[in-house]
């Protein structure tokens, strides 16, 4: 593991290097240029225009006034102007210093364009639903993730976090949930496909494209299905190189006001009491002058960081761009116990190695370090324990004044931990073992994950005619990650210790590489304009996994965590690998008449490996078509009308999601032969074998086919803008284990079980304007959904998902006519006021409360996602707000369960319960009742409006800046996911989980840090 020491001496070096490079050609200036460059229509100064000798390095930008001064050597001949969104000019030197340049404006350039499937397109052009993310907003976010800064600004994108622990990803959805496995969409990284974009620096991103309907991503085939997002990295520009240095550092925090509220001593004392006068063997609990608030206990503040180093420039005919990122962030519950960091290392680099041959090469670099504590488990995460134990104890007991749980276990022989003041951590003594005090977890915890990852890719474009070229880029990317930790011996009560000290390490290596060649053609005749694209790609994946586990270690030392110092009674060594290969021929052929009417048709072929489905469902063909007409291009459309621009468009297409199989070969029987065992005549004994699994040779990946209808639209010259689109998407073959009748005997196969539908509405609205010294805008996102299984193939009334506990079984499951993986427990209607328990809701009429009576009580999937931007300039001062929030949906408080009635819970159960004095209390008293804990009381709303950032910033200006040779200098303070507003009575409202049918249940998850932050950007 790299130290910081290391780290911070490898920036310094690198710092040193770039300085030397920069200035290495200076002691061969001996001439002096000048000049000011304007608008060739306005004749206004044009600042950021790039002036370069013409075939060297050499070169600089022009000041806010459009002035520049260069130093060049005597035998300089050509002088180069570029500037985006302007023709390109050049002039001769001879024997003139001084200049006066005016630029055309290039209407071609001033065009944005998008990247798409293997190319990119001019915006107004695009048929299919795709969204722009705005990197500039990114790169200024203390996010650890770039899936986590991209929350709030992308419509009908949502980003669910795994976890509020440093380094969680998230869930990343577009369009909502189209399968009951894997719904991640597929990242594309400069060309090349990758599991992942949580290891990204954002301040590395040029551009991030959403591709979020069929018609979009079905030139990527089989792993469309869930949506694509391209990412593509900053490349080099032609000119002076140019440093700059970007610096964030700030203090987590918890937000007090959103924290569950649980009892206090007295609270908890006669919600006891209140519970044990209906069970008379027990014992009336009494006050022990202890009042511990477990949850203020374990938080505290934490520091987070980040530094980026980055240069560029280049010449006529080599750019560059390289940096190094380091980010680093420590927990706010456990500290550096549940801490992450991570180093980028990045370098980009294009050569033009002749008038019709460019080759481009990026290669990337991480390494993630990341602690965890355990998370969102219902049984023994560190949350769920500050969340049950009672309030009753200390967090450690002062010396001769332990309870007789603790006195128990320090006479077992156990090991016990202290506290830095030598006093020992308390346990529970209402029988609440399997919640270990959380600051014994935060000693446990040790070891951790590592993950180095190599991404590179080369690209050779030829373009041997006008309007031809064809691209060569093969492409690689190289993963390994150790998980090493060992288990420390420890007490919590006689049903919950362990005094074996074992060492674990797993190991996984993953190994992929891709051959992709593709050929475009862009032609126009008159009014008519014709793009095609045609290509093939090849790629094979080798994933191996090595897990290892050995014990007793002979010393529990972290320095001796190691197989080599351990025993060999309890050894375990399992390993496998997984290959899988595909084959893939593409087409994209599109026309424009005028720029008004456009079509697109779309069509890929994938051929997947007999290890993914069998051989008569290895081949796929997935075909779209879209139209688009630009109304605001036609001659009858009034030139001076306030709508500049307007467009109508419509999609269709289908995609696959390969991806969405679990394993290899699940096809296949599976055999056994354990405890199969024939006496044949003779008193022979043999050994026998049969399927444990029966086969399912029709098996294939699941199909999505989708429609989509949109409007984009821009008026008032350009200041406003609208998007809107209508979508339904159907997921079809859905894979789910099977259910069969057990008189078969064997476990049913993996099997196309379901059909899923989402539909819904996109609105995409901003406001903007740049006319005067203060500028301002506004982007606001909007997007609803409808989740529902339309279909289900199998005689079961629905697939059993995720259980809470041991008492909520089945607490999600899969329905035809219902949302995916519902929450299925007990309605009520309310409290009967006579005895104060809760009223079930008999569902199928029987005159009893059973499973039957089970039925739909909560939705995990949002009806509603909403977002937006506010900005803000005056002068050098700038602010920017990102707000992010849902309505409709639910979560389940899933760490309050019926087989722990002595644990802690919230006063949002205690506050308005029933008692004598409140027959109409909303709560019921408390109660024993199993099914409570598996009823709607426990399903609460899981709606949230969350500031993500609210950034204030200035910009020193440029003049002052250059005198001492600075080329630009922004700091700022900005506060992220400082404000939070809901309902939810538990920890997060986002109550994220990994497995996929759990999404919603909340069973201690780990919470979201609040963040002050300061930065600094810097540019030589």
């Amino acid at each position: 593991m790299l130290s910081k020491y290391n780290i911070k001496s490898s920036m310094w070096l690198f710092t040193f290097t770039l300085f030397m490079m920069v200035h290495a050609n200076t002691f061969a200036q001996d001439k002096t240029l000048s000049g000011t460059i304007l608008d060739g229509e306005t004749s206004t100064p044009l600042p950021g225009v790039n002036v370069q000798v013409k075939g060297t390095v050499i070169g600089t930008v022009t000041d806010f006034d459009g002035k520049f001064t260069l130093s060049v050597p005597e035998e300089s001949q050509i002088l180069m102007f570029s500037f985006i969104g302007y023709k390109t000019q050049e002039t001769q030197i001879g024997s003139k210093t001084k200049f006066s340049i005016s630029l055309e404006v290039d209407a071609e350039q001033l065009e944005e364009v998008v990247v798409v499937g293997y190319g990119v397109q001019k915006k107004s052009l695009i048929t299919g639903a795709t969204t722009s993310v705005d990197t500039e907003l990114l790169q200024n976010r203390s996010s650890g993730t770039l899936t986590d800064a991209m929350a709030g600004i992308t419509p009908g994108v949502s980003l669910t976090p795994n976890s509020g622990m440093p380094g969680a990803d998230a869930k990343v959805r577009i369009r909502g949930a189209g399968s009951n496995g894997n719904s991640e969409p597929l990242y594309i990284i400069d060309g090349i496909k990758s599991g992942s974009i949580s290891d990204l620096a954002p301040e590395d991103i040029e551009s991030i494209e959403v591709l979020k309907d069929a018609a979009s991503a079905a030139i990527y085939g089989s792993e469309g299905g869930n949506g694509v997002i391209l990412v593509t990295t900053k490349a080099g520009q032609k000119g002076e190189a140019k440093i700059s240095y970007n610096f964030r550092y700030g203090i987590q925090s918890a937000d007090k006001r959103n924290l569950p509220k649980t009892l206090n001593a007295d609270q908890y004392i006669q919600f006891q009491n209140e519970m044990n006068q209906h069970n008379p063997g027990n014992t009336p609990l009494t006050p022990t002058g202890y009042n511990t608030n477990w949850v203020d206990q374990v938080v505290e503040n934490a520091p987070i960081q980040s530094h980026t180093l980055s240069m560029q420039g280049g010449s006529e005919t080599t750019t560059y761009y390289t940096s190094l990122n380091y980010y680093e962030q420590d927990g706010i519950v456990g500290g550096d116990k549940a801490s992450y960091d991570r180093l980028n290392a990045r370098f980009n680099v294009k050569q033009q190695l002749k008038k019709w041959a460019n080759l481009s090469s990026n290669l990337t670099y991480s390494r993630e370090n990341r602690k965890s504590l355990t998370d969102q488990d219902e049984y023994r995460g560190l949350m769920t324990s500050a969340l049950s134990l009672e309030p009753t104890i200390p967090v450690a007991f002062e010396p001769g004044k332990e309870n007789a749980n603790t006195i128990a276990g320090i006479n077992s022989g156990f090991p016990m931990y202290k506290d830095a003041q030598g006093r020992y951590y308390s346990t529970s003594n209402q029988g609440l073992s399997e919640s270990t005090n959380p600051f014994v977890q935060m000693e446990l915890g040790n070891g951790g994950k590592q993950r180095d990852k190599f991404l590179g890719v080369m690209a050779l474009e030829i373009k041997p005619f006008e309007g031809f070229s064809f691209t060569s880029r093969p492409s690689i990317e190289w993963n390994t990650e150790r998980d090493h930790y060992y288990d420390k011996p420890f007490w919590s009560g006689a049903d919950n210790n362990s005094n074996t000290l074992k060492v674990t390490d797993n190991n996984t290596r993953y190994f992929q590489w891709m051959w992709e060649n593709f050929a475009t053609y862009n032609k126009t005749f008159g009014d008519h304009t014709i793009a095609a694209t045609v290509g093939m790609s090849a790629q094979q994946s080798e994933w191996r996994v090595l897990n290892t586990a050995s014990g007793p270690m002979n010393v529990n030392d972290p320095l001796y965590n190691e197989h080599a110092y351990t025993g060999v009674a309890n050894n375990d060594l399992n390993s496998w690998t997984d290959e899988n290969r595909m084959v893939s021929y593409f087409g994209r052929v599109s026309y424009d008449y005028k720029n008004r009417y456009m079509l697109t048709a779309t069509v890929r072929n994938d051929m997947t490996s007999t290890a993914m489905v069998p051989y008569k469902n290895i081949s796929g063909v997935f075909p779209s078509f879209s139209a688009g007409w630009n109304i605001s291009n036609e001659e009858f459309f009034p030139e001076d009308f306030v709508i500049d621009y307007l467009k109508l468009r419509g999609s269709w297409g289908q995609n696959g999601s390969i991806k969405s199989i679990p394993g290899r070969y699940l096809y296949s029987p599976s055999m056994r032969t354990d405890r199969i065992n024939l006496v044949v005549p003779g008193n022979d004994l043999i050994f026998g074998a049969e399927p444990s699994v029966l086969p399912n040779p029709d098996l294939t990946w699941e199909t999505s086919e989708q429609t989509n209808i949109g409007i984009d639209l821009n008026a008032f010259d350009g200041k406003v803008s609208f998007g809107l689109d209508w979508y339904r998407k159907i997921t079809r073959d859905l894979l789910s284990v099977a259910q069969v009748p057990a008189s078969v005997g064997n476990w049913a196969p993996s099997t196309n079980l379901g059909d899923v539908e989402n539909t819904g509405v996109e609105v995409v609205l901003g406001y903007s304007n740049h006319d005067h010294e203060f500028q301002y805008g506004v982007n606001l996102n909007f997007a609803t959904l409808k989740n529902k299984v339309i279909k289900v193939n199998t005689p079961a009334p629905y697939i059993a998902g995720a259980n809470i506990g041991p008492g909520w079984q089945q607490a999600t499951v899969f329905q035809e006519g219902y949302p995916m993986w519902y929450f299925r427990g007990y309605e009520t209607a309310g409290v009967n006021s006579d005895n104060g328990d809760p009223i079930f809701v008999d569902k199928d009429g029987d005159g009893e409360i059973t499973d039957g009576d089970k039925t739909n009580i909560g939705d995990p999937h949002p009806d509603v996602t909403y977002g937006g931007q506010i900005f803000a300039s005056y002068k050098g001062f700038d602010f920017n707000m990102v707000m992010q929030g849902q309505a409709g949906s639910q979560a389940v408080i899933g760490w309050f369960r019926p087989d722990r009635l002595k644990a802690n819970t919230l006063t949002h159960f205690y506050d308005d319960r029933w008692t004598e004095s409140n027959r109409g209390g909303s709560m019921p008293r408390p109660t024993t009742q199993s099914e409570f804990y598996q009823s709607d009381f426990l399903v609460q709303s899981a709606d949230f409006f969350r500031i993500k950032q609210m950034q204030f910033g200035y910009t020193f200006e440029k003049q002052l800046m250059e005198k001492i040779h600075v080329g630009g200098l922004r700091v700022y303070v900005s506060l992220d996911d400082f404000f939070t507003f809901n309902k939810y009575p538990g920890m997060d409202p986002i109550a994220g989980n990994n497995d996929p049918n759990a999404l919603g249940i909340d069973k201690g998850v780990y919470p979201t840090p609040r963040k002050l932050m300061f930065g600094l950007n810097i540019s030589l």
